[in-house]
């Protein structure tokens, strides 16, 4: 089994160095991948590095 990196809310936001309120505001909006476990909720690295190569212009 491979294990991946998943990031919570605060360790996206240092990652992608930006505020946790953008980040909720992107997760309410459907604009970055993520998932819940109960009410926390969690990103994929690689789902992440993903999204940031779709969305480079």
């Amino acid at each position: 089994m491979i294990k991946e990196e998943v990031f919570d809310i605060k360790e996206i936001a240092c990652y992608l160095k930006c505020s946790v309120s953008t980040i909720r505001n992107l997760v309410k909006n459907n604009k970055i991948p993520n998932f819940r476990v109960g009410a926390k909720i969690y990103f994929r690295f690689s789902s992440i590095e993903r999204w940031i190569e779709e969305n480079e212009r």
